[in-house]
């Protein structure tokens, strides 16, 4: 089955080349014949808002379906042919050229995900590291795991009937360098040799609190959300990342303004009669 990408213009330029925007990605074996319903209801609420002064896309520039590797997403952008996100587009004007590979270059990272410093879960991400940024690394591991994760804190302690609250958000991600992820992983499956020293070190790596555990500043690197491509960071699969999660801040109480408000209404009355 052949991948096809709808692109709009962007009404950008790279080096004087028109930017498109992607607004689909469909599988067919043919090019699709209608545009999709997110370009034409772009193109209504913009006649709607610019009227008579809506300008037309310049020639050259005109919305269109084209074939497009397979791991194409509809956020995407294309640029003399070359299929990119945003991000990559922001790379590429860095350095002042375009500059894709001609092959997409997927990579494997595993990542231990701690809730606690005793309370952890292991995951493999596979991305696309010239598209994607540690954001998106980030909310390929929430996504891993539904979106969310729940280890049954409550709203009021541990009453199984208050409303649960989830970890749902990654606040710290570091990339580690101490040990490598598959004999990490070995000891933590066998629960053999210093298994628990490398638990600690692990949540040392990525921990903000005092830790027993050390692990040097020269093995530990945050990853930080700047925008970067995971490829500028230069990261070797063969090695750990460990992510921090945070639990969500649950239900906030405050007065009940609508009792508040009687008792003030009885006080007045109360001072009256007296």
């Amino acid at each position: 089955m052949r991948s096809w990408a709808f692109l709009g213009f962007s009404e950008q330029y790279f080096n004087d080349v028109p930017v498109f925007q992607i607004y689909e990605v469909v599988n067919s074996e043919s090019v699709p014949e209608k545009a999709p319903f997110a370009y034409t209801e772009m193109l209504r609420l913009k006649r709607q808002a610019m009227g008579e002064y809506m300008i037309e896309d310049p020639a050259g520039c005109e919305a269109h379906w084209e074939e497009c590797p397979g791991h194409v997403l509809k956020s995407w952008y294309c640029v003399d042919g070359c299929f990119l996100s945003w991000a990559g587009i922001e790379r590429c004007r860095r350095i002042g050229k375009l500059d894709v590979p001609a092959q997409p270059r997927f990579q494997m990272f595993r990542v231990f995900s701690f809730f606690g410093m005793d309370n952890y879960r292991v995951c493999d991400v596979k991305l696309d590291i010239d598209n994607n940024t540690i954001d998106d690394l980030k909310r390929s591991v929430v996504s891993n795991y539904g979106g969310r994760v729940d280890l049954g804190i409550r709203a009021s302690g541990g009453d199984p009937d208050e409303s649960p609250r989830y970890f749902q958000s990654i606040d710290r991600l570091v990339y580690t360098t101490f040990s490598s992820s598959s004999y990490i992983t070995s000891l933590l499956q066998k629960k053999t040799g210093d298994w628990r020293h490398f638990i600690n070190l692990l949540w040392a790596a990525v921990s903000t609190a005092h830790t027993v555990a050390k692990v040097p500043d020269s093995q530990k690197f945050p990853l930080l959300e700047d925008g970067k491509l995971i490829s500028e960071y230069n990261l070797d699969p063969v090695f750990p990342i460990v992510a921090s999660w945070q639990v969500d801040p649950g239900p906030q109480w405050g007065p009940d303004w609508k009792y508040e408000a009687f008792d003030v209404f009885m006080d007045i009355v109360s001072d009256a009669v007296g």
